[in-house]
């Protein structure tokens, strides 16, 4: 059972429309407002995620809203600052601070990094638990992640028809994720799955459970969702 909010979102937008963070801060039963970073409120938000983990950006994915009591901010100023930077070159989509009193303050300079990188920072009132959120995200986005589900189902048809040259060029992941990757040996550092291209270029790396050490790499400008990347990792 969706809560009222949901209903609301699902009702004023129609199927092909992008949830926006705008959008979220205009429902008034979320009870949430902008801190800083408010001239990129037109960001969509696929999904909404809690995490209190100290490397959010490993775990979620673009246009994905992180929501946290606090727990995993940094109380320097100046890791404030760098924790802001990795969210944001992650693609997260914005971050909401829940009114729990566990938070450390936010400082003055965070709050110009948000605005200066155009990272929008948010905050929810005690009395809107983040589920609220995560539902009214997801009745929104519904349609989109049907699309996902089908995506993720045709990676391990297509993986499991690809013969060995094939796997290695990573060819078929760019056809179905719309991005290309490489897996690069641990050992070595040197690309054995996917494009030299990635491996040269601004990416983010994830860890692989392979017996020999290796690793994931995504292209920053990549717009991979959390759960096709868990997926992906798996393949």
């Amino acid at each position: 059972m969706y809560e009222t909010s949901d209903l609301l979102i699902c009702e004023d937008k129609s199927m092909d429309d992008d949830l926006t963070l705008a959008d979220l801060i205009a429902d008034p039963t979320l009870d949430t407002q902008v801190v800083a970073g408010g001239t990129a409120l037109d960001r969509r938000v696929r999904w909404a995620q809690t995490s209190e983990i100290a490397d959010p950006w490993n775990w979620l994915g673009h246009d994905e809203l992180l929501m946290t009591v606090g727990l995993n901010l940094p109380a320097a100023p100046d890791r404030q600052r760098e924790f802001v930077r990795k969210v944001h070159a992650a693609g997260i989509a914005g971050m909401t601070i829940g009114e729990d009193g566990l938070a450390p303050p936010l400082s003055p300079e965070m709050l110009r990094e948000c605005d200066r990188l155009g990272f929008p920072l948010l905050h929810t009132g005690p009395d809107t638990p983040f589920v609220v959120i995560a539902r009214t995200v997801a009745a929104a986005n519904a349609s989109q992640q049907t699309r996902s589900v089908l995506v993720l189902s045709r990676l391990y048809q297509v993986a499991a028809q690809q013969d060995l040259s094939a796997k290695r060029s990573g060819d078929w992941v760019a056809g179905l994720c719309g991005t290309e990757v490489a897996v690069v040996a641990g050992l070595t550092g040197c690309p054995v799955i996917g494009s030299k291209q990635v491996w040269e270029s601004a990416h983010r790396t994830h860890a692989l459970a392979t017996i020999r050490p290796s690793s994931l790499l995504v292209p920053a400008s990549a717009s991979l969702d959390a759960l096709t990347l868990v997926h992906l990792k798996q393949i």
